[in-house]
């Protein structure tokens, strides 16, 4: 089985108190956007009911495990994931620092492919069939169109800047379009 490291893009718009973990919700892959490698996603190439809660690693390294992802859901636009990141951790409360300061922006995952999961379509591969093995927070994105879309934590509610919330709106009401022409 191959296994691949994916990412994509993640904007912190607010953090308040959950108690002992970070929760978001981010967009972790966009259907059919080809990525940096020229790869893209079908949409139903992930077997979602399958598989165990994925961990959350800090970084591609996979040595930091600072939560876990609960919830994999797929939707027209892409799959999106719900995750917890673990506050009792220093990584996880460095971690949530970092977003809130947008020194992180983005979520990786760590994706195997089974044995003809995948074709070469002289642009890149075509993936059919994957497994989610793990999602990251990372610091550089391969895939445009997907983002962290919200996010709580233990400290106070931080204010959304407009022009900025306006923007991934419109961003999102584009990938809509997308997916529905398809």
């Amino acid at each position: 089985m191959d296994t691949l490291v994916k990412t994509a893009r993640l904007d912190a718009l607010s953090v308040r108190s959950v108690g002992e973990f970070a929760h978001f919700r981010g967009r972790l892959i966009v259907w059919d956007v080809r990525d940096e490698r020229g790869d893209a996603f079908e949409r139903g190439s992930f077997d979602l009911g399958a598989q165990d809660a994925p961990p959350l690693l800090w970084g591609d390294s996979g040595d930091d495990v600072i939560g876990l992802v609960p919830r994999v859901s797929e939707d027209a636009i892409g799959l999106t994931v719900d995750g917890k990141i673990v506050l009792a951790t220093k990584r996880g409360r460095e971690a949530v620092a970092l977003i809130k300061q947008r020194a992180v922006k983005h979520l990786g995952a760590v994706i195997a492919i089974p044995p003809g999961g995948a074709v070469r379509d002289g642009t890149g591969l075509r993936i059919t069939r994957a497994e989610l093995r793990a999602v990251s927070l990372s610091v550089f994105s391969q895939q445009q169109g997907a983002e962290l879309m919200q996010m709580r934590g233990r400290t106070r509610i931080e204010t959304v800047d407009l022009d900025e919330l306006a923007e991934w709106r419109a961003q999102n009401a584009k990938l809509r379009q997308l997916a529905e022409k398809r």
